[in-house]
């Protein structure tokens, strides 16, 4: 991994090359009160800021635009299901 990560909860689910949004690494962190607002989360650099975070779909009224805007979003959610961290 490249960049430096530092939230202990965090799972770390491999990099990814976005056409659009360069190297990526994905991390999953689950909240144990509320599975719904757990975070899928694509760091981008080494700085605080350097991320984009999200919650699973389910979380949104309207997931249809996240999901067609981001294919990344789509591999972090299916990787994460692979690894039994995320149930739809």
């Amino acid at each position: 991994m490249r960049f430096q990560h530092d939230c202990t909860a965090c799972v770390c689910l491999g990099t990814f090359e976005d056409p659009d949004e360069g190297y990526l690494e994905f991390y999953w962190c689950s909240n144990k009160g509320s599975p719904s607002l757990d975070s899928v989360i694509a760091r981008y650099g080494n700085e605080g800021h350097e991320y984009i975070a999200y919650h699973p779909p389910e979380a949104f009224a309207d997931a249809s635009s996240l999901l067609t805007r981001h294919p990344w979003y789509v591999e972090i959610l299916k990787r994460a299901q692979e690894r039994g961290l995320y149930k739809p």
